[in-house]
């Protein structure tokens, strides 16, 4: 079985479809994606391309921006995640999460993975009675039989005012 795409979409209006709290959305995603072998012994090569992206959660007070996000394998059995995200108002290397990740995928059956999720001062709500930073530090493995997840997660500020009447 080979299954090949090469894709460009221009925008993701798409995205309010998966997450209906999603304003003002804008980014682009690409796919040169060839996938053959069989469910036993499966050969992915290529890469999906999100890119700038940016969007509004007016529920949560959030603007989200600078989302990037690389899948990418060479017809091993590795695939390999890189992406960021911001949120808030800061232009520095703060007030970003980064993920980085490799999966093992030597059948559909017989898997493994490794995620980490880290960051500083990540704004995660920002709303009239809270505002919230984060900073993760998180380590996940996956496996069809198991979860494994080592994490430090630290706010270092967050305000809360409680509601009137």
């Amino acid at each position: 079985m080979i299954i090949s795409n090469k894709t460009k979409f221009g925008d993701l209006d798409i995205l309010p479809t998966f997450v209906p709290q999603a304003e003002n959305t804008k980014g682009r995603i690409g796919i040169d994606l060839k996938v053959a072998g069989s469910l036993e012994k499966p050969k992915i090569q290529g890469k999906i391309q999100v890119i700038d992206v940016a969007t509004e959660l007016p529920d949560l007070g959030l603007i989200l921006k600078d989302f990037n996000l690389a899948l990418r394998s060479d017809g091993s059995e590795k695939i390999y995640l890189d992406a960021g995200i911001r949120s808030g108002e800061c232009e520095s290397a703060a007030c970003q999460l980064n993920f980085k990740g490799q999966t093992n995928l030597p059948s559909f059956t017989k898997w493994d993975a490794e995620l980490n999720i880290n960051g500083r001062d990540f704004e995660v709500v920002n709303m009239l009675n809270a505002w919230v930073l984060i900073s993760p530090d998180i380590d996940i493995k996956l496996a069809p039989e198991n979860i494994a997840v080592i994490s430090k997660l630290l706010i270092p500020e967050a305000a809360f005012t409680p509601p009137k009447g």
